[in-house]
């Protein structure tokens, strides 16, 4: 679910940057009481899945809260998206799901280094930032984790820069961290990440495009060896690659699937 539509967050790998404009669903609210009101079984949510549901229009139309309300209303499980501290205004929705166990919420965090972070996604928090929100979230006693995504072939995915992110997770308490591999929906969208990659990192934006080739996702071989360090890191640092599930840690991690960039 997504109350907003586009995204000011510029990242040069999403479908929806729309000039950092940010357009809200005034009838969201409305449609999604009378979706739950019909609903007739438990329906897993992703909050956040295309965009930013704590943006700044968030500050003055709370869609994102009157959203958790209703869900929170009808006990259903939901998993939120984020890179604002905006979210922890609503400390006190989040508490009492979490509690319940029917919370989770994943900082988006791809990066540590702030220069690299500054290129690929200029209109974000810094990552910094995103540290102390992950801090700040489970010292508060929500269950959270790190959604580390996109992991950029070449420019985001060496050990020493994906290492930095499972010490910082796990530092912080983090419950589980969540990596997804950079993937093209299309290739208008390709096409602009590689350009936007070519000013900043001219040599790995050509290796880039020769790992993908005619593919959404890089070759099986870069596949394999990256799902290997995620695993050794995964174990190392006693972080799930998944959300925990009736309390046992699954650890294989597919990364042929494609998590919800935010």
């Amino acid at each position: 679910m997504n109350p907003y539509a586009g995204c000011s967050c510029s990242c040069v790998y999403c479908n929806d940057k729309c000039s950092g404009k940010v357009m809200v669903k005034t009838d969201f609210l409305h449609l999604l009481s009378r979706e739950l009101d019909r609903l007739k079984s438990v329906l897993h949510v992703g909050l956040g899945t295309a965009c930013e549901p704590y943006c700044g229009a968030e500050e003055r139309f709370n869609l994102t809260r009157h959203t958790l309300e209703l869900l929170a209303r009808r006990k259903l499980p939901v998993q939120i998206f984020t890179r604002s501290n905006l979210v922890l205004r609503d400390m006190d929705l989040l508490r009492n799901h979490s509690r319940q166990g029917l919370l989770a919420v994943s900082v988006s965090i791809s990066t540590l280094n702030s220069g690299k972070a500054r290129i690929i996604e200029r209109g974000s928090p810094l990552p910094s930032e995103r540290a102390k929100l992950l801090a700040e979230l489970k010292k508060s006693g929500i269950f959270a984790g790190v959604l580390l995504s996109p992991v950029i072939p070449y420019v985001t995915d060496s050990k020493k820069d994906l290492e930095k992110i499972f010490r910082l997770a796990a530092s912080c308490g983090a419950d589980y961290i969540i990596p997804a591999v950079l993937s093209f929906n299309n290739k208008k969208l390709k096409g602009g990440c590689t350009d936007e990659l070519l000013k900043s990192f001219p040599r790995e934006a050509s290796k880039i495009s020769r790992l993908y080739g005619e593919s959404a996702l890089p070759s099986e071989e870069y596949l394999c060896e990256l799902n290997a360090l995620l695993m050794e890191l995964s174990v190392k640092h006693k972080l799930g690659l998944s959300l925990p599930v009736e309390d046992e840690i699954p650890w294989p991690v597919d990364l042929h699937s494609s998590f919800p960039v935010n």
